[in-house]
């Protein structure tokens, strides 16, 4: 039950701070801009990701201590996170 509950608490938070943070990117124009090898047609923010991190890690934090344990798939998250992959 406590899993649901930081499952759904995550997901409401994510839900919440995504179309603030991409108004912004957008006005700071951090944006991916369409080109002839892009999907997209319009420019799309680059900061999507990084709410999806922040609320994972907000996640992580409500249900559990950060251990020893968890350290490393922390890091590697944020690396892949920053690397673009």
């Amino acid at each position: 039950m406590v899993t649901l509950l930081l499952v759904a608490v995550t997901m409401i938070v994510s839900l919440t701070i995504t179309p603030i943070v991409i108004a912004i990117s957008k006005r700071l124009n951090l944006v991916d801009k369409p080109n002839f090898r892009k999907v997209h047609t319009k420019p799309i923010s680059v900061m999507g990701g990084t709410v999806i991190l922040f609320s994972f890690l907000i996640g992580i934090w409500i249900g559990h201590p950060i251990e020893t344990e968890i350290k490393p798939l922390l890091l590697v998250r944020l690396l892949c996170t920053y690397l673009g992959l």
